[in-house]
């Protein structure tokens, strides 16, 4: 049980775990085949977007070289591990949530991609900036390739988060139960 959430638990001697959920639910009416075709969809996508970040960061070119390119990629690809933990707690959870859960499943994901998002763009703004400053001089396409790939997982983290705003419209507060 985690320390902020110590107050929706009571004592329960009658109860496996010794303690009682008191706090408030949230439900879902999303189809658990459904739910669980979306977990498996966003999980892919996470790896999806790590191969990129990984392929894009192997590439011999100077954004690779780059601290204010790099650090914010690599920044991105911690909150793209953390989505992952979202996404694998938003399969694997019920229609009638505890406010712990609710919030590890859709909110986890909704913040991971927003600060993904961010980092992200200064990425994309700093690996711009550098291929038109450097222009004349870049040898190859390889700065070229490093921006798609930004462009590319900048696209996805957009569209996961857009995916998971609706989700997470989808669900709706119950009222607290009884003490």
């Amino acid at each position: 049980m985690k320390k902020g959430y110590i107050k929706d638990y009571v004592p329960d001697k009658d109860s496996e775990r010794g303690v009682r959920y008191v706090g408030e639910y949230y439900i879902t009416d999303i189809p658990d085949d459904k739910r669980r075709r979306d977990g498996w969809l966003q999980i892919v996508g996470a790896f999806v977007e790590i191969i990129l970040i990984l392929i894009a960061v192997s590439l011999n070119c100077m954004g690779n070289y780059k601290v204010n390119i790099v650090i914010p990629m690599e920044i991105t690809l911690f909150c793209i591990l953390y989505y992952i933990t979202g996404s694998y707690a938003y399969l694997k959870c019920d229609k009638r949530m505890e406010k712990l859960t609710y919030e590890k499943a859709f909110m986890r994901t909704v913040q991971s991609v927003t600060i993904a998002i961010i980092f992200n763009v200064f990425s994309l703004i700093g690996e711009t900036v550098l291929i038109i400053q450097n222009f004349k001089s870049m040898e190859g396409y390889g700065d070229c390739t490093f921006l798609i790939m930004i462009l590319l997982v900048l696209v996805m983290n957009i569209a996961a988060f857009n995916r998971h705003r609706k989700l997470a419209s989808q669900v709706r507060q119950e009222q607290k139960a009884e003490k």
